[in-house]
C-alpha cells in the first residue's frame, strides 16, 4: 500500500470582515443565505455566479472504510511486516 503523505493546515482567525449590509446577522454572527449572493474566483480576473445552494453531508473516514471495505488496521499491520 501506498503511504500517505502527511499534510500541514492552517487555522486563520479573521480580525476583519466586510460584507455587504443585511448579511451577517451581528449578534449571532450567521449568514443569512436569503441575501447572500456568492461568488467564485474562477482565476485571473474571472469569477462565476454560484447556482443552486444544496447540502452535502461529508463523509467521515470510518463510513468512507466500511462502505469501500478498506481495514486500515489489517492494511498497516501488512506495511509493518
Amino acid at each position: 500500500m501506498n503511504e500517505i503523505p502527511h499534510s500541514n493546515r492552517a487555522v486563520n482567525i479573521p480580525s476583519h470582515l466586510h460584507a455587504r449590509p443585511g448579511i451577517i446577522d451581528p449578534e449571532r454572527f450567521r449568514v443569512n443565505l436569503d441575501a447572500y449572493k456568492p461568488i467564485a474566483r474562477l482565476f485571473g480576473n474571472l469569477y462565476a455566479h454560484l447556482g443552486e445552494k444544496f447540502v452535502l453531508k461529508r463523509q467521515s473516514l470510518t463510513e468512507w472504510e466500511a462502505e469501500n471495505g478498506v481495514d486500515v488496521a489489517a492494511d498497516s499491520a501488512e506495511t509493518e511486516s
